[in-house]
């Protein structure tokens, strides 16, 4: 599929968010109670707005973090449209992003200030249970979403100054990518009591 990405129109920066934003107003025009139920609904939305995001060759994850996940939502959903608390959090996304690009507000940590948001975590994890956050996609994202996002926005997180970091970095991004995961739970949590 790669050699038809690029001549797929590709949209700039502002002109993504404003796609976001418009079909966020649509979603919210139908309700949810509606799309999580009815097909054929949902696909007028979902489809348009996700193969549009997917077919931008030039959303990166470390570029433009706030797109890429609406993006996955965006193709979550179309896969999984009755899961609510996934069009929820797609709003919720669309709404926080950055009307302009290259300036990352998000407050940067110290290191302690960076190892105790993942001591937090942790214990909101063992609180929650393995048994829970693998079987529960809204429960897992409720976590791991907010573990990771502030760490994706920490400008100096690198893997040759701060492997630690940068490892439990890399391991609540797959478990953000796929609850399911055990291994990777089990393995993020070793990680974060060796800070």
């Amino acid at each position: 599929m790669s050699s038809s990405n690029s001549k797929y129109p590709q949209m700039t920066y502002k002109q993504a968010v404003e796609y976001c934003k418009y079909w966020a107003d649509k979603i919210r025009y139908k309700g949810l109670d509606l799309l999580t139920t009815d097909y054929s609904e949902v696909i007028g939305i979902s489809d348009q707005l996700a193969y549009a995001l997917y077919m931008q060759t030039w959303i990166d994850p470390q570029k433009y973090y706030p797109l890429y996940r609406v993006r996955t939502y965006a193709i979550n959903i179309d896969n999984n449209y009755t899961d609510r608390a996934s069009w929820e959090k797609l709003l919720e996304l669309i709404d926080d992003l950055p009307e302009e690009y290259g300036k990352n507000n998000h407050p940067q940590m110290t290191y302690k200030q960076a190892v105790k948001h993942c001591k937090y975590w942790a214990d909101q994890i063992r609180a929650d249970g393995l048994d829970l956050l693998t079987t529960d996609y809204g429960a897992a994202i409720g976590v791991s979403d907010q573990l990771v996002y502030p760490l994706d926005m920490q400008e100096w997180i690198s893997a040759p100054r701060y492997p630690d970091i940068y490892a439990i970095r890399y391991y609540a991004g797959v478990v953000d990518h796929d609850h399911t995961d055990r291994a990777s739970w089990e393995k993020l949590l070793e990680l974060i009591d060796k800070l």
